[in-house]
């Protein structure tokens, strides 16, 4: 049986004014604690360009990102978009988001 593999995607814009504050103009979840087998996790994966992680994480890559690109040419929005495996978890499926930024190109 393939585990269930949770996480949760983010999104955050930025305008012009918004930028001017150092700020965002709005952040949130798409989804949290999505349920995805490994194949549809890589799917997932393959939507997104870099990586990041926190410095105390000490982990390949705490989340995936998509990187800032104009959402709406009218106003300057922009918006980034993250991919975090979730903290509910079990820590046994930590290895499968590994494979699985090797399978989706993101880590050699």
């Amino acid at each position: 049986m393939t585990p269930t593999i949770l996480l949760n995607r983010c999104y955050s814009t930025v305008t012009p004014e918004s930028a001017e504050h150092g700020d965002f103009e709005d952040t949130g979840f798409i989804y949290e604690a999505g349920e995805f087998t490994f194949r549809e996790l890589v799917r997932e994966l393959r939507e997104f360009t870099s990586l990041s992680s926190s410095p105390s994480s000490g982990s390949i890559s705490d989340w995936a990102c998509t990187g800032f690109s104009v959402s709406d040419y009218s106003t300057g929005e922009e918006r980034e978009e993250t991919l975090h495996f979730s903290r509910e978890n079990p820590e046994r499926l930590q290895k499968y988001w590994s494979k699985a930024l090797r399978a989706a190109g993101l880590i050699r």
